[in-house]
Order: C-alpha cells, then sequence, then structure tokens
C-alpha cells in the first residue's frame, strides 16, 4: 500500500510539475491572464494535494471535524448539515461548469486554447471531488468508496492525469507555435 501512495505521490507532484512548466510557457510567450491563472492554481492545487497525501492531512481534517461535530452535541444531526454541504458544492462545481459553458458560447473562451480549458474543468471538477470526501457524507461515501471499483481514485485518477496531459499539449503547443514564429521570420 505505501508504494501505490509512493507512486501516486509521484504523480500528483508530476502533475504539479506539468502545470508550471505550462505556466513558465505561458510567462514567456503570450501572457495571457487565463492561462497563467490555470496553470498556476493548478500547480499548487497539485503540488498541496501531493504534500496532503505525504502527511495524511485530508485524513485528519475529516477527524478533526467528526471531532469538532462531536463535541458540539451535533454528530446525530450531522446528516442535515452533510446533505445541504453536498447540495453546495454540487451547485457550485455546476455553477462553475455553466459559466464555462457559457463563457464559451457567448465567444468569451473562443481565443482560450482547449488545453487550458480541459485543465479549468479538471480544477473545478477535483476542487469539488476533495469537498465532497471532507463532507464525508454516508451515501456519497458509499458511491465514492464503496463496491469493486472505487469511483473516487477513478476520478482522481483521470482528473490529475488529464490536467497533467492538458498540461503537456499547452507545451506542445507553445513549442510549435514558436518554430512556426521562427520560420516564418527566416
Amino acid at each position: 500500500m505505501e508504494h501505490i501512495l509512493a507512486l501516486w505521490v509521484v504523480v500528483l507532484f508530476g502533475t504539479a510539475s506539468a502545470c508550471v512548466v505550462a505556466l513558465g510557457h505561458n510567462l514567456c510567450g503570450r501572457r495571457r491572464v487565463l492561462d497563467g491563472l490555470v496553470w498556476g492554481s493548478g500547480g499548487l492545487l497539485f503540488a498541496g494535494l501531493a504534500t496532503a497525501r505525504v502527511i495524511d492531512l485530508e485524513d485528519r481534517a475529516r477527524r478533526a471535524l467528526r471531532a469538532s461535530v462531536r463535541s458540539e452535541g451535533l454528530y446525530t444531526d450531522r446528516w442535515d448539515f452533510q446533505a445541504v454541504a453536498v447540495a453546495a458544492v454540487v451547485a457550485l462545481a455546476g455553477l462553475g461548469l455553466l459559466l464555462l459553458w457559457l463563457g464559451w458560447e457567448k465567444g468569451w473562451l473562443k481565443t482560450t486554447p482547449r488545453p487550458v480549458l480541459g485543465a479549468l474543468v479538471g480544477l473545478v471538477a477535483m476542487v469539488g471531488l476533495i469537498f465532497l470526501r471532507l463532507i464525508s457524507l454516508h451515501g456519497v461515501d458509499q458511491v465514492l468508496y464503496g463496491g469493486g471499483l472505487h469511483i473516487n481514485g477513478l476520478l482522481e485518477a483521470v482528473l490529475t492525469l488529464g490536467t497533467a496531459l492538458c498540461g503537456l499539449r499547452y507545451v506542445q503547443r507553445s513549442h510549435q507555435a514558436r518554430r512556426a514564429g521562427r520560420s516564418a521570420r527566416s
């Protein structure tokens, strides 16, 4: 199990690195604000997730929240809070994705490179997944962790690797644009 954790920490740091390299290409190239925000946020998020895995921060935070609710005598009524919190996370993530879609439809994001949009969707979904895990509503936990297929792990892997691939594609497109610019000047 420790080998899997170590491997996953390497993958998370690798994704953070891909985001940082994409950020560097943005800063050395067109300096688009949205691109920089997405890649900088992605680098911080995935480096933070890797660090949190090493020090077991997510489970510690969940246990601390549970202890706090118990000490306040609210543990038996936690479902009311958890259900509202889950609904809020789902609504906010849905609103974020809706705003992205509207931005695309209205033309505000038409010039935004697709790897940036893909990474942005991945980051919004990853933040939503993290909050769902922290809230730890029993029904949601059964979906995320139950059965033979752990949807939590699958979602995290797809979102992490998808963001890394978007970062690498952004860098590749940056190199291609630079080569095309050099060829046009020659």
